[in-house]
């Protein structure tokens, strides 16, 4: 059976919830977690067993995943969400996708010009009480 081996980067609520969610789902693997804080990532590497890094630079660069979740604060997601396109990663992205037009731009180009896909998540559109008003 293939799986897709997804990294995550960002480590904070949301973040610890992708990693806990590609872990468990069946066709997909927990392959590396990143965050700045040290403790953080470190903790979440061992309770999953995989690499964690403080750099999303060294993540790419050393990580055999296919896709990376970003789930950094809002204003950094621009920088993440490039340079994993830029090698060649999928991308999915917590909403928003950026803080800027600028940034979303800059997001979409390294997408399309490394032939990757990127989602945003939105996660409420599923979220009963969002949903149903």
């Amino acid at each position: 059976m293939e799986y897709l081996r997804c990294a995550v980067v960002g480590l904070g609520t949301f973040g610890s919830f992708h990693a806990r969610v590609w872990s468990e789902l069946p066709y997909t693997r927990l392959a590396a977690v990143c965050d700045q804080d040290t403790a953080r990532a470190a903790a979440l590497g061992a309770q999953y067993g995989v690499p964690w890094y403080t750099d999303h630079r060294a993540l790419l660069a050393q990580c055999s995943c296919e896709a990376v979740s970003v789930a950094t604060p809002d204003h950094l997601h621009r920088q993440v969400a490039v340079d994993a396109a830029r090698a060649g990663k999928h991308v999915l992205v917590e909403k928003p996708l950026a803080t800027s037009r600028e940034d979303v731009n800059a997001i979409v180009q390294a997408a399309k010009q490394n032939g990757v896909r990127v989602m945003c998540d939105l996660h409420n559109r599923v979220n009963p009480p969002f949903a149903l008003t």
